[in-house]
């Protein structure tokens, strides 16, 4: 999991120009978390019920790593 994330990291940066990626996470994904917080993520906030599944709302982490901080990992 962790090559496959880095690999469209690399790509999302090099490739396509980005300068952000966000990703979201339920609060209780607790390997995701970490995978995101070990590669450079940093945890921006929650976002309130965001996703609606099986007729309950979650809430979500919101992450974000720029290509500036990519460049120094």
């Amino acid at each position: 999991m962790k090559e496959a994330l880095i690999s469209a990291i690399e790509s999302g940066f090099n490739n396509m120009e980005l300068n952000r990626i966000n990703a979201f996470v339920a609060l209780g994904n607790v390997n995701s978390i970490k995978l995101l917080e070990r590669i450079g993520f940093k945890k921006e906030g929650i976002y309130r019920e965001k996703h609606l599944f099986r007729g309950k709302y979650y809430d979500y982490y919101s992450f974000s790593l720029l290509k500036s901080d990519w460049n120094q990992i």
